[in-house]
Parts: structure tokens; C-alpha cells; sequence
């Protein structure tokens, strides 16, 4: 006869929530029916292995079998699992609280009966995940025979009112079949169409067959958990284009198993044609447990800046919810996402030196995602390693061939301390940029970057292999011991020649040198201009100075903080907090002026006798030196200044700018034709 029990109280409760509130998409009730109906069909293939007497003796197909029928309105899905006894029925479906997989988890640890991995294969909370069904369904009717010799078939049906009923039922089948009497409201879960898109969403990777009316829908092999070298390069492909709905091919692909810390089999891929920046929505992996997918845009796993990354990660460690929608553990999927990222970054740095052209492809369009995991790094992920996949042109290659950091640091001379990089729009302008060519005049190879970004991405990264990164406009402020040499001897000099000079006149704009070769200011002359310049620069500048590094410039701005400053300019400047305030006047940058150019010569003698033409003069070259270092606020206010510099220089008949003027050349008058 039927027999009538009652749900207990907090058992209705649970009901309740689960059936009404639960769940944040209805379409979810299909995945967690097919995977208990997955766990059922586990269960008794292991004890095929392991016992030989049971109901089922024909070794049948294991297999879910899904049947709707619009015209009565019912979701049907049936598996010739381990089936269920009376008493199962009422320890599994009638207490919530209870999981028949976790019941048969104890069973087989306490026998010491069978392998890990089979025990861990069974995933199904059978008792919550069923009740899944009241969402979509007004009636749930059960029918189940279980695989043990002799045993009933029985009925189990319930409106989820707080009732259920229970009778013998011979025409039960051994496994469980569940009919739904869909709500009328929920109509669409007997329409093959939606249901296969459901299947193939959540279902696709089921390890046993799913037929959908008779059709088999899951016909995709989960290829994260075949070995590596088994997967072909088409399988890759079709696996890559189904997961990114893609029509392309990956450029890389990597396929990893981890024991430890965590349980994890992954398949990654990286397109061969990645969208600009922002056109790269950050989907993460779709995240599985054992091949039922838990989030299908898993963001959680992978950082923000990976979000060029398609595939799949499996881990079985993972504790669920009852809903399996939401991670209970945030620990466990900060491990995942450390685990995946740390693998990511080790991969394409052997794909960078294994080849060097297919990563510059990759890089030229990735080279954006890298920068931003730099400046916007998860704690606990490494900088440095991140950085390894930087790649940037360098002086010491040719144009268009790619560097990284580490090769800089292999090719350093000994005793610098420093990687010197120069943040400009192209290889030309580098090439004639101040703070390049004394670099170069010194032996030091400049890495050249194009990126605006790099400014702000190097800065953040502040050291490399332990050597500090620079801007080559801190150049004079690095304190390499070859630097600092070369600043002992230019000292040393002055010195010398302001003792050989205390005595002689210096009216004279220009000396020789103790070369003869080469005229220059003297060590008074340089202290005099420097004074005039600092007093007259005022808070532009900390300090003036002579120097004669700079080969063919007259003068330059140096500071350590210069590419920090031009990243500000570029970033937060134009905010009305700043915007008024002169970049120079926050940077004040120190001014290095050559006391050997021909300009600097002719300023100090404006200096001496034109002080209205001298101060318009450094004004220039200040300028001048701003826009050299990047960090010219607004070039147009020059423009009256320039023009009234060329005025001077084309007035005709103005006098002479310095003491020294060349000799106009004497044009001998051709000789008068003679008469004849």
C-alpha cells in the first residue's frame, strides 16, 4: 500500500529556500539530476569491479537516458545506476541534510574498498541537488529498483508541500528514473531544443553517454583530462574554437596535471588574434569538479590581466554549496587562480625562448595585458617573473629585434648597478635624444620603449635580477661606479684649472683647455653662469651645474624622478588639482649645462653684456631640455620667445651676441672687362 511521511520541519524549510530562492537560474535543476544520475551510474561501475552478485548480470551500457514529452508537459530522465531500497529512498530524498554519495563515501573508506580516484569521482549531493526539481515542477515522481539481488521497485512521489508518498511500484527498473510534471510557467524545459543547449552548457563532459529522445547530446571528450601527448593538433583546435566560439587556431596551448597543493587538470589556450584592450571582456576558465561544470565564466580563477586566456580547469578539491553555484572556499580558489597564473607565466617564457618570433607576434598584441599584471599584480604573484615576458627594442640590436630584461643583465658591464631604459615615440628620435647618446658614449646599452605605458609599468617595477631600473634621464643620479668615476676626474679637472687660471685674466669668454684643443668656460666662468642660471630659473630647478658628459648638447634636466613625473603628466596632471601647477616646478630637476658648446659660450657672454638677450636665451634652453626629458608641459607659450629669438638672429645689422663673431667671408670683386 502507499504509505504517507512527513518532511521534517527544518526539513521544509530547506525545501523552501531550495525550490524558491536557492538557485539563481532555474535551467540548473537539469544539471544537478544529470549528475546524480552520473554519481548512480559511478557507483555501480565500481562495484561491478568489486562484487559480482547484483540485479544487473547483462553488463549493460551505463548510460542517462532524458525523454520530453510537450503534449503532458513532463521532464523525464532515467540511469540504470546503483538504484535505490526503501529505506534509501526515505534516508536520500526524505532528509535534505542527508547525501546518499557522501553516505556511500563513508561506506567505501570504512571497508578500504576501492581506489581514490574512484571514490572522488562521486560528486553528487543527491539529497539537495534533487530538490532542484521543485523549482521547475509541481509533481516529482521516483521511480527506483536497486542493484542488489531480490530488491523491490518502488514509487516515491511528493508536491513538495511537506508530504511525500511511497509504494511498491514493479514496474521500477533497476537504476532511478524522475519524472517531472513541469509548472506551467516552466514549459520550456520539455523542448528539445533548450534542453540539449542545457546539456551541452553544463553536462557536455559527463564521463557516461547522455541521450536527449533517443539522440546522444554529449559527444565531446574532456580532453584536460587525457594525457597530454595523446591530444592531436585538430583536437586541440576543435576544443579551443568550442570553448572561445572562435573560427581560428591557438597560438599556444598548455596542458597541465597538479597533485599538490591542490588537485587540478587544466587546458589553456591563447588565441592566435587577440582584441585590442578593451575589447577583451574578462571571462576566466570554465571551472569543473570532475567534469560537471560548476561556473561557465569562472572570473575568479585567473587574474584581471589574463583575460586573453580561454579553457578549462578541473579541480576536485573544490567544496561546493548546495547549489554548486557559489564557492564556499576562497582560500582553495585563491590557490587555483596562484597555481594557474604562476604555470601561465613559467609557459610563455619557454615559449619565448623557444620561439623568439612566434612570442613577438604574441607580444605585440598581449604586450598591453603583461604591462597592467605588473602595475596591478595580485599580492603574492611575482613581479619579476611577470616580468621576464616584458620584451623591448635595446641600443645594442638592431632595429626591431626584441630584448628582454634578462638578456640586458647578462650583456651589463662590470660594476653597473643600473638597467637604463629611455621611454620615447620611435628608434630615430632615441637616437638623437641627449641622455641616449651619453649613455652610449659611456658603453652602456639603453633599452628603448614605445609604449607610454612603460614609464609607469618600469617605475612600479623598480628592480630586475637586483639591479635598480632607470630612466636614462636620472643618469647623472644612478651612482654607477663607472658614473662615479667619470664625475671624480671632470672634479679633478675643474680643480686643475682653476689653479692654472687663479691668476690670469678671465675677461674673455673663451679658454682653451689643457688640451688646447677645445674651448670651454672656465671653473669661475662656470660658477658665475651656474649662479645666474640658478637665481634666475629659481624654483624650476634644485641646482645648476657644469659638466661635460653631454658631448654635443649645450644642456640637460636630470633627476631620478623624471619618468615618474612624465608618468604623472601623462596620467593625473590633467586633473584641475594640478593642472595649474608647472610639472617643472614639482620635478625641479637639476640643469646640467656644457661649458664647452658654442650655445652655452654665447650665453654667458649675453650674460656679461645683454642680460634682457641671456635671460630669454635660457629660458629657450631650458625649454629645450624639458622637451628633450618628455616632461614639457605646454610647448606653445614658447612660441613669442621663439619668435622674437629669430627676429634677433635675422635682424639686419644687430649687434654681434657674443665677443667672438666669425669673419664674414670677403667676396673679391670680379675683375672689370677691358675695352676693347
Amino acid at each position: 500500500g502507499v504509505e504517507r511521511f512527513e518532511f521534517q520541519a527544518e526539513t521544509r524549510q530547506v525545501l523552501d529556500i531550495v525550490a524558491k530562492s536557492l538557485y539563481s537560474e532555474k535551467e540548473v535543476f537539469i544539471r544537478e539530476i544529470v549528475s546524480n544520475a552520473s554519481d548512480a551510474l559511478e557507483k555501480l561501475r565500481h562495484l561491478r569491479l568489486t562484487q559480482t552478485s547484483s540485479e544487473d548480470s547483462s553488463e549493460a551500457e551505463l548510460k542517462i537516458d532524458i525523454t520530453l514529452d510537450e503534449s503532458t508537459n513532463t521532464f523525464t530522465i532515467k540511469d540504470n545506476g546503483i538504484g535505490m531500497e526503501k529505506s534509501e529512498l526515505i534516508g536520500n530524498l526524505g532528509t535534505i541534510a542527508r547525501s546518499g554519495s557522501q553516505a556511500f563515501l563513508k561506506q567505501l573508506k570504512e571497508k578500504g574498498e576501492g581506489s581514490t580516484s574512484t571514490a572522488q569521482s562521486i560528486i553528487g549531493q543527491f539529497g539537495v541537488g534533487f530538490y532542484s526539481t521543485f523549482m521547475v515542477g509541481d509533481i516529482i515522481s521516483v521511480y527506483s529498483r536497486s542493484w542488489k539481488p531480490a530488491s523491490a521497485g518502488y514509487r516515491w512521489m511528493s508536491d513538495g508541500s511537506g508530504t511525500y508518498e511511497l509504494a511498491e511500484d514493479e514496474s521500477a527498473e533497476v537504476g532511478t528514473k524522475i519524472v517531472v510534471q513541469l509548472k506551467s510557467e516552466n514549459k520550456q524545459f520539455s523542448v528539445e531544443d533548450t534542453v540539449k543547449g542545457i546539456v551541452s552548457k553544463y553536462s557536455n563532459f559527463i564521463s557516461f553517454p547522455i541521450y536527449l529522445n533517443g539522440t546522444q547530446v554529449n559527444k565531446l571528450q574532456p580532453l584536460w583530462m587525457t594525457q597530454g601527448k595523446q591530444i592531436t593538433d585538430e583536437e586541440h583546435k576543435e576544443f579551443f574554437q568550442y570553448l572561445s566560439q572562435r573560427s581560428d587556431d591557438p597560438r599556444y596551448s598548455l596542458h597541465f596535471n597538479a597533485d599538490a597543493p591542490l588537485m587540478i587538470r587544466s587546458l589553456v589556450y591563447i588565441p592566435k588574434n587577440v582584441a585590442a584592450m578593451f575589447g577583451v571582456p574578462h571571462e576566466g576558465l570554465s571551472l569543473y569538479n570532475r567534469r560537471v561544470l560548476i561556473q561557465d565564466k569562472a572570473r575568479e580563477v585567473l587574474p584581471e590581466w589574463l583575460r586573453f586566456v580561454k579553457g578549462v580547469v578541473d579541480c576536485e578539491d573544490i567544496p561546493l554549496n548546495l547549489s554548486r553555484e557559489m564557492l564556499q572556499d576562497l582560500t582553495i580558489i585563491k590557490k587555483v587562480r596562484a597555481t594557474l597564473t604562476a604555470r601561465i607565466v613559467k609557459f610563455l617564457q619557454r615559449q619565448a625562448k623557444k620561439d623568439p618570433e612566434s612570442y613577438k607576434e604574441f607580444f605585440s598584441q598581449c604586450g598591453v595585458f603583461v604591462r597592467e599584471g605588473l602595475v596591478a599584480n595580485d599580492p603574492g604573484e611575482s613581479k619579476e617573473e611577470i616580468a621576464k615576458l616584458l620584451r623591448f627594442e635595446s641600443s645594442e640590436k638592431q632595429s626591431e629585434a626584441s630584448t628582454s630584461l634578462g638578456e640586458y643583465v647578462e650583456r651589463m658591464q662590470k660594476g653597473q648597478n643600473h638597467i637604463y631604459f629611455l621611454c620615447t615615440t620611435s628608434r630615430d628620435i632615441a637616437q638623437t635624444s641627449p641622455y641616449f647618446i651619453q649613455l652610449k658614449d659611456k658603453g652602456y646599452e639603453v633599452l628603448l620603449t614605445y609604449d607610454p605605458a612603460d614609464d609607469i609599468v618600469l617605475n612600479s617595477l623598480e628592480s630586475f635580477a637586483g639591479k635598480k631600473l632607470r630612466s636614462a634621464e636620472s643618469f647623472s643620479t644612478t651612482g654607477d661606479a663607472v658614473i662615479d668615476e667619470m664625475d671624480e676626474l671632470n672634479e679633478d679637472k675643474q680643480q686643475d684649472d682653476t689653479k692654472d687660471k687663479e691668476s690670469s685674466e678671465e675677461s674673455d669668454v673663451e679658454e682653451s683647455d689643457s688640451s688646447g684643443d677645445k674651448l670651454r668656460l672656465s671653473s669661475k666662468q662656470c660658477k658665475q653662469l651656474c649662479d645666474y642660471i640658478k637665481d634666475t630659473l629659481a624654483k624650476k630647478v634644485d641646482s645648476v651645474k657644469a659638466t661635460g658628459k653631454m658631448a654635443d648638447f649645450p644642456a640637460i634636466v636630470t633627476s631620478a624622478h623624471i619618468s615618474t613625473f612624465r608618468s604623472m603628466k601623462k596620467n593625473f596632471l590633467a586633473s584641475q588639482q594640478f593642472s595649474s601647477i608647472p610639472l617643472a616646478e614639482l620635478l625641479r630637476p637639476t640643469l646640467e649645462i656644457n661649458p664647452s658648446h658654442p650655445v652655452i659660450l654665447k650665453l654667458f657672454d649675453a650674460f656679461e653684456h645683454d642680460r634682457p638677450l641671456a635671460k630669454m636665451a635660457l629660458e629657450q634652453l631650458y625649454d629645450n631640455a624639458l622637451i628633450a626629458a618628455g616632461v614639457m608641459d605646454d610647448p606653445r607659450h614658447m612660441l613669442t620667445r621663439l619668435n622674437l629669438l629669430l627676429s634677433h638672429a635675422l635682424q639686419k645689422g644687430s649687434p654681434p651676441i657674443t665677443s667672438t663673431t666669425v669673419e664674414p667671408e670677403v667676396v673679391e670683386p670680379e675683375p672689370e672687362a677691358k675695352s676693347t
